[in-house]
């Protein structure tokens, strides 16, 4: 009985250390790789940010523009305006005129 108990503990003991020395390769090996997708992550991160940015600007830029567009949309119906009343005003006098010849 006591031979068995010996062997029992004889394998746990080969098992405990294969274990060990797989899980110790393993770990190493689990380290480079999560080394590694943190920098492919960092990566992607450092590009989406810039992408960001870049399209942040575009959007600052394309808003200027529109408010440009807007400033000289209102200054082109102020002038229609400006030119209409200006041209009623000629008629009247091409009227006046026709009148007193």
């Amino acid at each position: 009985m006591t031979y068995l108990i010996a062997q029992i503990w004889g394998y746990l003991f080969i098992t405990a250390c294969i274990a060990g020395i797989t899980g110790w390769l393993l770990r190493d090996d689990g380290k480079k790789k999560l080394q590694e997708l943190d920098q492919k992550w960092q990566e992607n991160y450092t590009s989406v940010d810039n992408e960001r940015k870049n399209y942040a600007d575009k959007v600052k830029k394309m808003s200027e523009i529109e408010n440009k567009n807007n400033e000289l949309e209102l200054k082109i119906l102020l002038q229609k305006s400006s030119l209409e009343q200006a041209v009623q005003q000629l008629n009247k006098l091409q009227s006046k005129e026709q009148e007193v010849s």
